[in-house]
């Protein structure tokens, strides 16, 4: 009995990894988008902070 319980252990926390993995993989990939889209939005206002600037010292 004390085989089968830490077999149906073992085979839990198994599971229960794979879908940590996968989750963290998917984590991983939204982070990285979330990174892009900050680095397009600095970029965004950094170009309109130059065009406010320019407009305002014309």
């Amino acid at each position: 009995m004390p085989v089968n319980v830490t077999l149906e252990m073992v085979q839990q926390l198994l599971e229960q990894n794979a879908l940590l993995l996968k989750q963290n993989e998917m984590l991983t990939e939204t982070i990285a988008e979330l990174n892009q889209t900050i680095q397009e939005l600095k970029e965004q206002l950094n170009k309109n902070s130059k065009k406010q600037f320019q407009t305002t010292f014309k």
